[in-house]
């Protein structure tokens, strides 16, 4: 993977060297936070990887860039809270061949309320006829879906 966008960011870009990217990999860190966002402008150059940040509502939809794999890790339910058919609306956008999202599995009091069944059901729901396959991997707080273009990715 030599390009990623990473949408809803948080802190992940503080993992870049650990994820293995190649020399010259682009990645875009795009959070709502404008403050985090300029953090990592101001950071790319402080790893082999092009680092740029981008302040932008993902609840108005995708930034304009493409990537070959975006990153939309446990941020669904929250757009989903925040605006009823945003996190549908935002998967059905993205062009990338691999999208990776995820699920938190418990709760923030580290409960398991059939989350993974209620995100599950959820993902499929919002993926049914978008052509894309769907790879699942379990973790103790965490559900991972790789949802992969066919015939491409």
């Amino acid at each position: 993977v030599r390009s990623v966008l990473d949408l809803a960011c948080g802190l992940n870009p503080f993992a870049l060297p650990w994820m293995a990217l190649p020399a010259g990999a682009s990645y875009l860190a795009v959070d709502v936070d404008e403050r985090l966002a300029k953090v990592f402008d101001h950071l790319g150059g402080a790893w082999p990887v092009g680092l740029r940040g981008l302040a932008h509502d993902l609840t108005s939809g995708p930034p304009e860039a493409t990537a070959e794999m975006v990153l939309l890790l446990k941020a669904i339910p929250c757009l989903e809270q925040e605006e009823p058919g945003a996190g549908r609306r935002l998967l059905r956008s993205l062009d990338a061949p691999v999208v990776v999202v995820s699920f938190p599995a418990r709760s923030l009091g580290g409960r398991e309320k059939g989350m993974r069944e209620t995100y599950d059901r959820m993902l499929r729901e919002m993926v049914a006829g978008s052509g894309r396959g769907i790879e699942v991997r379990s973790y103790p707080t965490e559900t991972v879906y790789w949802l992969v273009r066919n015939g491409g990715g």
